[in-house]
């Protein structure tokens, strides 16, 4: 990631010399960068905003939260079992994969 980021400056210091800014090329390099951060930053608060609004889309979220409740209580029957085997699965696998395997085929 930080070559990446060497490489994304290093280039826009050469466009900013051929552009005739070689006075201002040092803030003029950083634009692009500053571009990229604020591209950055905005993904991760979408992806925040999506997550708190849309609980219900996220199986893995509610299940892991499910998997903390029941760790503490070590007595178990077998249908809470059963249900703690399918959440765990349900994690990775979509939904139509699940229904397969709650009918046991």
């Amino acid at each position: 990631m930080m070559l990446f980021l060497l490489k994304f400056i290093t280039l826009s210091a050469i466009i900013a010399k051929y552009m005739g800014a070689i006075a201002v090329s040092w803030w003029v390099a950083l634009i692009p960068l500053y571009l990229l951060i604020a591209i950055y930053v905005c993904t991760i608060i979408f992806i925040w905003w999506y997550v708190s609004n849309h609980p219900d889309k996220h199986i893995a979220i509610n299940n892991i939260n499910e998997l903390k409740k029941v760790s503490l209580d070590k007595k178990l029957s077998k249908e809470q079992k059963k249900q703690l085997t399918y959440s765990i699965l349900a994690i990775g696998f979509p939904e139509d994969k699940m229904k397969i395997l709650r009918k046991g085929k």
